[in-house]
C-alpha cells in the first residue's frame, strides 16, 4: 500500500511537465498541415492511451501485490504463534472439551471477520477438518489436500493459486498457514487454512476500469505449460476463469506475450481476434501476469475529425487543449487524492480491527519496552491475571511481578532475545498477583518491530493456566495418597505419610489429625505444628472454674473452638466459611473475627489459631460411614492458600483417611472373629480402586492379582467393574451399584460374587466414596475391595459348630447323672448276674437289662463323641482291618439287596484312631446308604493314601498339609440336591419319615471325624449316587502287635491292698465298696474331698490307692489328690467320672497323665483297672 502511494506521488508531480509536453507538441502541429496534424494526433492518442494503461496496470499490479501482502501478514498471526498452537495442540488431544472448542472458534472468527475470507478450516496432521467456520459439510478439494500435504511436509505458510472445487465447482484461492509445535524441534501439528473467494473482492477489483470505456478490460493469467491460462471472468466473455486458454503459439495475443516475459504496452489480437492495445506486466511474487487491454477503434476514434476545421480546430485545440491539460492534471490529482482518502480509510479500520482484537483477546496480551522491560500497552485480560489496572501496570517493568524462581530463566531467555541469538521463546512461569496470591501463565515472546538488531518493543502473551497446574499438583497428590493407603501395613505409618505428603505438596506450612478417643478428639499425628500449640489444643474438652468437664444438654462434652462445630457437625453451608461437606475455611481469620459475628454464635471460640498467626486456616471432617470420627487441620501463617477445590479435595481425602480407619476397625473386627474360631488370617489384602462415571477402572492397586488374578494393566481403561460380576448376578449388581452412582452415595459393605481369571467364584466386600467436581457433577468413585471368601466359609463352619455345640451342651449336662444311674444298673445287674446259677430262669432277665444298660451307654457315648466331648482311646490302628472286621456287620445292616464291594489299599493303612468311633462312622455311612437304596444297588468302600498340599487347600477351602488316608463310601442311590448337602451335617436333620431317623447319624459322624483332625465331604446328585470321602491324619507309629493286644485280655487277680474310695453318690459308694470287697480289698470310704484328704491322713501307712470321682463336693477329686500328694508323692490314684471330657480337660486329669475312667463301667473293667494303676 505504502509503495503504491509513493508511486502515485511521483505520478502526480511528473503530469504538468508531460501536461506541457503535450501542449507544445500540439501547438507546433497547428503550424503543419492537416495530414500532419491528424498525424500527430494520432500519435498524441496512442501515448496518451499507453500511459492510461500503464498507470492502471502498474496500479492494479501494486494493489493486487499489496493484497496478496495482506493475507500472508494474517498469515502471520497465527504463524509460530506458541499461545494459538498451545491450544491447537490441547484441542487436538482433547477435542471433547468446550472450552478449547469455543476458544478457537473465536479466533477463527474473528479473523475470518475481519479480513473478509470466505471459510477459514482448521485441519490436524492427518489433514483431516477439525473445526471449520462457517461450519460445513463439504469435503476438501483434492487440490487443497496436495498443498495441505505439502505444508505439513515444509512447514511454510504457502498461498493456493486460483482452483475449481472438484465438487462445487467454485473458482477459490487459499493461504494454507502451518500450526507449529511449541516443542524444541517442533513440527506441524496441523494447517489453518484461510479460503478466499475471488468473487467477493478480486474479481471486482480488476474488471473495475476507472474510466468511461466501451471495450477495456483488465485480465489475469497463468502460465500452464504451453498455455496462458486466464483467471478471471472477462467483459465480453463469461464463464472463462480456468476455461479459456490461448496456446503460446498465438504470439500476437496479448495474454501469450504477457506470460512470455514481454513488459510494457502491446499491440494485438485478443481471445475475440480484435486489434487492442494492452499494457502488459508480471505480479511480483506471484505466478500471475496483467493485462489491461482496449479496442484500437476505440483508441483511434477521435481522429475521425473532419479535416476542413483544421484551423478552426487548431485554435480550439490550442484552448481545448489548455483546457484538457488542465482537467487531467485535475482528474489525476483527484484520482490520487481518492485513492490516497481510501488508502488511509483501510488503514484506520485495519488500526480499529487491530486494537479490538487487542483489547478483546480472551488472552493476556502487553506492549513492553525491551531495554527497560516497562509495560507499554496492556490488555484486559492481562489485568485480570495479575489484578493490576492498566494503570498500575505501566508504572511496573516484568521483573517486579515474576516469582523469585522463575526470573532468573526469564532473564536468560530475555538476554538471549536481546542479542539477537533467539527472535522469540516460550516459558511457564508465576505471576505475583497484587494480592499476593500466585498466577502459573504461559508464556510467548516475541519481537513487535526492530531498530537495528534490538527490537525496541515486544509482546507478550500470556495464558493463565493456574488452575491445570493446580489440578495436576492435585492428582498427583490423590494417586500418590491411593498408593500410600495401599502399600502401607499399618494406619499410623500411612497417616505419618500423607500428613507429610499433603505438607510438601501444597506447601502448607502446618497440617495435623485429630482423632476420637473416648468423648474427646486429641490430635493423633501433626507435621510443621510447635509443641507448645500442639499441647495447649490438644484437648478440646471446655472446663469450668474447677477444672470440671462442661457438658451440653444431651450431657455430650461441650466441644471448644471452630473444631468442635466441625465434630459434631454444627455447620450451616449457607455461612461463607463453611461447606456442604461440613467443612470450615478461611483464608484471613483476622477478617473473618472482624467482619462476621456469625462464627461466635455457634459455640465458644478459642481463636488460637489466629492469636498463632495462622490467617489460612481448613478443618476437614473424616467419616467413618456417616460419623464423623476426626478431622483434618491445615494452618498457614499466609493469607488466601485455599480455593474452594482444593477445600473439596480436602474433603476427598478426609474421605479415604475416613476410610482407611473404618477398614482399620474392619481389620480389628474380623482378626477377633478368626481368634474366636481359631482361623487368624491377616487382613491386609484390600484392593484399592477408581472407577470413572461410567465404572471404567481409572486406577487399581496391585492386589487385584491376588483377588481376581489380573494384573492392573489387564484392567486400568479396558475393564468395567461389572465385567467381574458372576454372569447369574451380574445385572442385579450392576443396577445395585449404579444406583448408588445416580445418588453419589457412599457405601460400604456392598457384597458380589465376582469371578476369577481362573474360573472360580470369589466373594468380595465393597466400600466406595463418589469424587465430584466443584460443581458437583460425578466424575467417579473411589474405593476398597475386600476378599471375604475365606471369612464366609469360617462363618459357615462357625454356624457348624455353634450347631453341633448345643447339642454337645445338653449331652454335656445330662451326661453325669444319666452315667451314675447306669454305673450302677450295670454293677449291680452284674453282680446279682455272677451271684446266680447258669441255669438260673431270671439270668436272661438280668442279661436283656445289662444289654439295654449298655445300649443306653453307648447312646450317651454317641451323644458326647458328637459334640466332641468324649474321651476317645486314641492308638494306632490299620484302616483296613476295621474295615474287614466290621465288613461282617454291614450284610446284616444294609440287607441281602444290597451288594457291597470292597476295594482296599494293598499295604496297611495305619491311622490314629479310636476303632470302635471308625467302626460307628462305617456303620451310619452303611445305613444312610441303605436308606438311599430302596430299590437295591450297590455300596463301595475303598481305602487310599494320599497326600494334602496347598494347591489341594486352595481348592477345597480346608485341610491342613501332610499324608492322609482317604476312606470312601459310594452308593447307586437317589442322590441329593445343593439344599440337602449343605445340611446334611447338621444335628437331628432328615429326610427320612417320622421315626424312621434321628438326624443323628451323619452329623455323629462328622463329630468323630473332626475329633480324629481328618476332614469329611459329600459329593452328590440328584438321581446319581453319593460319595462320601472321608480324610483321616496317617499314623507315625505301628499299630498294637497281636501279643499287645492279649494281654488286656488276660484275667486281672483278685487284691489285698487297701483303697481309699471317694464319691458323693451313695449308691455308687456303696457299688464300689461291695465290688472292690468281693474281690479281696480292704476299702475306706469317703464322702467328699476334704473327707478324703482327713481319712487318708488318719490311714496314710495302710493306703495303697486312691479311688476318687472328679466332681465332689468341698474339694473335687483332683484338689483332693494334690494336698495327699504333698503328703506322699508316690501315692497312686484311679479318677473315676460321668462328666463330659471339656469337664475333665478343665480340672487338668489328662493334661497331667493321670489314670482315668468313665461312668458307665462294669465291674470286672473297674477290677481290671485297678488292678493295672497298683501294678
Amino acid at each position: 500500500m505504502t509503495l503504491s502511494m509513493e508511486t502515485q506521488d511521483i505520478k502526480e508531480k511528473r503530469t504538468p511537465y508531460f501536461l506541457i509536453l503535450v501542449f507544445i507538441i500540439l501547438s507546433a502541429g497547428i503550424i503543419t498541415t492537416g495530414y500532419l496534424y491528424c498525424r500527430n494526433y494520432e500519435k498524441h492518442r496512442r501515448i496518451e492511451m499507453e500511459n492510461q494503461l500503464s498507470a492502471i496496470a502498474e496500479l492494479k499490479i501494486s494493489e493486487i501485490k499489496l493484497w496478496r501482502k495482506e493475507r500472508f501478514d494474517n498469515g502471520e498471526i497465527f504463524y509460530k504463534n506458541a499461545s494459538f498452537a498451545a491450544i491447537v495442540q490441547r484441542y487436538f488431544k482433547n477435542p471433547g472439551n468446550m472450552n478449547l472448542q469455543k476458544e478457537l472458534h473465536i479466533w477463527i472468527s474473528q479473523i475470518r471477520a475481519n479480513y473478509n475470507y470466505d471459510r477459514v478450516r482448521l485441519l490436524d496432521a492427518n489433514g483431516d477438518v477439525r473445526l471449520s467456520v462457517p461450519a460445513t459439510t463439504e469435503p476438501l478439494s483434492s487440490a487443497v489436500k496436495q498443498h495441505v500435504a505439502e505444508t505439513l511436509r515444509s512447514g511454510q505458510m504457502r498461498f493456493m493459486d486460483f482452483y475449481r472445487h472438484n465438487i462445487s465447482r467454485d473458482i477459490r484461492l487459499g493461504l494454507l498457514v502451518p500450526i507449529i509445535d511449541t516443542r524444541p524441534g517442533g513440527v506441524p501439528i496441523g494447517v489453518l487454512f484461510l479460503r478466499i473467494n475471488p468473487y467477493s473482492y478480486l474479481y471486482p477489483f480488476i474488471q473495475r476500469w476507472p474510466t468511461p470505456s466501451k471495450t477495456a478490460e483488465t485480465l489475469i493469467i497463468r502460465r500452464e505449460g504451453n498455455e496462458a491460462v486466464f483467471l478471471n471472468e472477462l467483459r465480453f466473455q463469461k464463464n472463462t476463469a480456468l476455461t479459456l486458454r490461448a496456446s503460446l503459439n498465438r504470439k500476437k495475443q496479448p495474454a501469450v506475450m504477457a506470460v512470455s516475459g514481454q513488459k510494457g504496452v502491446v499491440e494485438g489480437i485478443d481471445y475475440r481476434g480484435s486489434p487492442v492495445l494492452a499494457a502488459v506486466g508480471a505480479i511480483p511474487d506471484s505466478p500471475w501476469f496483467l493485462v489491461s487491454r482496449m479496442d484500437s477503434e476505440e483508441v483511434y476514434a477521435p481522429l475521425q475529425e473532419q479535416l476542413w476545421v483544421t484551423v478552426i480546430l487548431v485554435v480550439t485545440l490550442l484552448i481545448s487543449v489548455g483546457m484538457a491539460t488542465w482537467f487531467i492534471w485535475r482528474q489525476q490529482s483527484m484520482s490520487f487524492y481518492r485513492k490516497m482518502y481510501e488508502a488511509a480509510k483501510v488503514l484506520r479500520k485495519s488500526e480499529e480491527r487491530y486494537r479490538v482484537l487487542f483489547e478483546q483477546a480472551s488472552v493476556g496480551v502487553a506492549e513492553i519496552e525491551t531495554a527497560t522491560g516497562r509495560f507499554v500497552r496492556i490488555n484486559r485480560k492481562y489485568c485480570e491475571i495479575v489484578g493490576y489496572t492498566s494503570d498500575e501496570m505501566k508504572q511496573l517493568d516484568f521483573p517486579t511481578i515474576t516469582h523469585p524462581d522463575d526470573l532468573q530463566a526469564d532473564m536468560e531467555n530475555m538476554e538471549m532475545f536481546k542479542t539477537g541469538r533467539i527472535r522469540e521463546f516460550t516459558m511457564e512461569k508465576r505471576y505475583i498477583c497484587k494480592d499476593g496470591s500466585l498466577a502459573w501463565v504461559s508464556l510467548a515472546v516475541s519481537p513487535m518491530w526492530e531498530s537495528g538488531n534490538t527490537p525496541d518493543y515486544h509482546i507478550a502473551v500470556v495464558q493463565d493456566i493456574t488452575e491445570r497446574k493446580e489440578a495436576e499438583k492435585r492428582e498427583r497428590l490423590s494417586h500418590n495418597v491411593l498408593d500410600i493407603l495401599n502399600r502401607h501395613e499399618t494406619t499410623s505409618d500411612a497417616i505419618n505419610d500423607i500428613l507429610f505428603l499433603v505438607k510438601n505438596t501444597t506447601g502448607i506450612e502446618a497440617v495435623a489429625i485429630r482423632l476420637r478417643e473416648g468423648s474427646d478428639f486429641p490430635y493423633y499425628k501433626a507435621n510443621g505444628f510447635t509443641g507448645s500449640f500442639l499441647q495447649a489444643e490438644n484437648s478440646l474438652y471446655s472446663r469450668d472454674e474447677l477444672g470440671n468437664i462442661v457438658c451440653d444438654k444431651d450431657g455430650k462434652p461441650f466441644l471448644e473452638c471452630m473444631c468442635g462445630n466441625i465434630l459434631y457437625g454444627r455447620t450451616d453451608a449457607k455461612l461463607p466459611f463453611f461447606t456442604k461437606g461440613g467443612s470450615f475455611w478461611t483464608n484471613s481469620t483476622t477478617d473473618l473475627l472482624k467482619t462476621t459475628t456469625d462464627i461466635n454464635c455457634l459455640a465458644r471460640m478459642q481463636n488460637r489459631c489466629n492469636n498463632e498467626g495462622y490467617e489460612s486456616v481448613a478443618l476437614i471432617p473424616l467419616r467413618s460411614d456417616k460419623e464423623i470420627i476426626g478431622l483434618l487441620q491445615l494452618n498457614d501463617r499466609r493469607r488466601n492458600r485455599f480455593t474452594l477445590e482444593t477445600i473439596h479435595f480436602f474433603e476427598w481425602l478426609g474421605a479415604s483417611v475416613g476410610i482407611t480407619l473404618l477398614r482399620s476397625q474392619i481389620e480389628k473386627t474380623l482378626r477377633k472373629s478368626e481368634e474366636r474360631f481359631r482361623q487368624i488370617t491377616e487382613s491386609k489384602e484390600e484392593c484399592i480402586w477408581e472407577v470413572n462415571a461410567v465404572g471404567l477402572y481409572t486406577y487399581i492397586s496391585p492386589v487385584v492379582e491376588k483377588i481376581l488374578g489380573y494384573k492392573p494393566e489387564e484392567i486400568i481403561g479396558k475393564k468395567y467393574f461389572y465385567n467381574f460380576f458372576a454372569p447369574d448376578v451380574k445385572e442385579k449388581i450392576k443396577t445395585a451399584a449404579f444406583e448408588y452412582f445416580a445418588r453419589k452415595q457412599t457405601f460400604k459393605g456392598f457384597s458380589n460374587q465376582s469371578v476369577h481369571k481362573q474360573g472360580n467364584i470369589v466373594i468380595i466386600e465393597t466400600a466406595g466414596v463418589p469424587v465430584l467436581d466443584s460443581k458437583g457433577t460425578l466424575l467417579g468413585y473411589r474405593g476398597v475391595d475386600i476378599d471375604v471368601t475365606k471369612r464366609r466359609q469360617i462363618e459357615n463352619q462357625f454356624r457348624q459348630s455353634q450347631k453341633m455345640e448345643a447339642v454337645g451342651t445338653l449331652a454335656g449336662g445330662i451326661a453325669h447323672d444319666f452315667n451314675n444311674m447306669l454305673t450302677a444298673i450295670i454293677g449291680y445287674a452284674s453282680i446279682a448276674m455272677n451271684n446266680m446259677e447258669q441255669d438260673s430262669p431270671n439270668r436272661l432277665n438280668i442279661k436283656h437289662v445289662l444289654e439295654a444298660a449298655e445300649q443306653a451307654s453307648q447312646l450317651t457315648q454317641s451323644l458326647l463323641t458328637f459334640s466332641r466331648k468324649q474321651i476317645t482311646d486314641i492308638k494306632p490302628v490299620d484302616l483296613n482291618e476295621i474295615i474287614r472286621k466290621v465288613q461282617k456287620f454291614l450284610v446284616r445292616v444294609i440287607g441281602e439287596d444290597i451288594k457291597i464291594r470292597i476295594v482296599l489299599n494293598e499295604s496297611d493303612v495305619n491311622i490314629l484312631a479310636d476303632s470302635s468311633q471308625i467302626e460307628q462312622v462305617i456303620m451310619n455311612l452303611a445305613t444312610n446308604a441303605r436308606d438311599a437304596m430302596p430299590k437295591g444297588g450297590m455300596l463301595t468302600i475303598e481305602t487310599a493314601l494320599t497326600e494334602i498340599d496347598s494347591e489341594f487347600i486352595i481348592a477345597h477351602s480346608y485341610g491342613k498339609p501332610g499324608k492322609y488316608a482317604i476312606m470312601s463310601a459310594t452308593d447307586t442311590g437317589i442322590g441329593m440336591d445343593e439344599e440337602t448337602k449343605k445340611k446334611i451335617f447338621e444335628p437331628f436333620f432328615t429326610t427320612k419319615k417320622v421315626g424312621k431317623g434321628t438326624g443323628l447319624g451323619l452329623s455323629m459322624a462328622y463329630g468323630i471325624i473332626k475329633q480324629h483332625d481328618g476332614y469329611i465331604n459329600v459329593y452328590s446328585e440328584p438321581g446319581e449316587g453319593t460319595t462320601f470321602r472321608i480324610y483321616l491324619p496317617l499314623a507315625l507309629v505301628k499299630k498294637e502287635t497281636a501279643d499287645e493286644k492279649s494281654m488286656e485280655n488276660k484275667l486281672i487277680p483278685n487284691g489285698t491292698e487297701t483303697v481309699l474310695v471317694a464319691e458323693d453318690d451313695k449308691m455308687l459308694q456303696k457299688l464300689t465298696s461291695e465290688v472292690l470287697s468281693e474281690s479281696g480289698y480292704t476299702v475306706i470310704l469317703a464322702q467328699d474331698g476334704q473327707e478324703a484328704v482327713d481319712k487318708f491322713i488318719e490311714h496314710r501307712d495302710s493306703i495303697q490307692l486312691l479311688l476318687f470321682d472328679i466332681i465332689m463336693p468341698k474339694k473335687n477329686g483332683k484338689e483332693a489328690y494334690d494336698e495327699i500328694i504333698k503328703i506322699c508323692p508316690s501315692m497312686k490314684v484311679l479318677f473315676i467320672s460321668g462328666y463330659a471330657a471339656d469337664i475333665i480337660r478343665e480340672k487338668g486329669i489328662l493334661k497331667d497323665g493321670l489314670s482315668f475312667v468313665t461312668k458307665p463301667i462294669s465291674p470286672t473293667a473297674l477290677l481290671r483297672k485297678v488292678r493295672e494303676v497298683l501294678d
